[in-house]
């Protein structure tokens, strides 16, 4: 979101003007390109299984299972 700080700051009407989200890879999900990338490397050309990805994400706080990695990685070879 953007606004003037110079009208909030002397009392004028400013409008606010918010930018567009961009697309996302896969509608309806929470998985960004980044997060998507990181799960393909390391299954594809890292070779780790997801059972293995499903574990490191959880070390440091994403809890995602995976049927949810494998639903990804199927959708984002669509």
């Amino acid at each position: 979101k953007y606004a003037c700080r110079h009208c909030e700051n002397h009392g004028e009407g400013s409008n606010i003007i918010t930018a567009a989200m961009p697309r996302q890879p896969l509608p309806g999900s929470i998985a960004t390109a980044g997060t998507l990338a990181t799960v393909a490397v390391s299954k594809y050309a890292d070779g780790l299984p997801l059972y293995r990805i499903e574990k490191e994400l959880a070390r440091v706080g994403v809890e995602l299972q995976r049927t949810t990695l494998a639903s990804w990685m199927i959708k984002t070879a669509e």
